[in-house]
């Protein structure tokens, strides 16, 4: 993964998975992200929604994507303020393992405090998250 990537993409071929949802509701990172093909796919959308109960990166698509504010991506901004809000003391003391670090989207834009909230995020599909 060489171009800026969105830590938080769907489930489809292509994407990396990075990690799956502990029982604490945290991300466990993988130590090899692990490039998904059109079988691995299937059978995760066999058992759901992927998404909501693993992370997937890819690419960051920017303009193509509805969190691109014109300028950046807004998803880990309105992630941090929510966390901000709640004045929650749940984000991580260190950064977790990570192995998009040195391309991530979130990392370039909002640095190590990004990270320190990116394992407790959980994409759900638009979908889902209207209902």
């Amino acid at each position: 993964m060489s171009t800026i990537t969105c830590p938080s993409a769907t489930c489809e071929p292509g994407a990396y998975l990075l990690g799956t949802l502990g029982s604490d509701g945290r991300i466990k990172h993988l130590r090899t992200p692990l490039r998904v093909d059109a079988d691995f796919v299937a059978k995760a959308r066999a058992n759901g929604e992927p998404e909501s109960h693993m992370r997937f990166a890819a690419p960051c698509q920017e303009g193509k994507c509805s969190h691109w504010t014109g300028a950046a991506c807004g998803l880990i901004d309105r992630v941090m303020a929510h966390l901000d809000a709640l004045e929650a003391d749940i984000r991580a003391d260190s950064p977790p393992p990570c192995t998009i670090r040195g391309s991530c989207r979130w990392y370039r834009q909002s640095g190590v405090e990004a990270c320190l909230s990116c394992d407790l995020v959980v994409r759900l599909p638009e979908a889902t998250a209207a209902e």
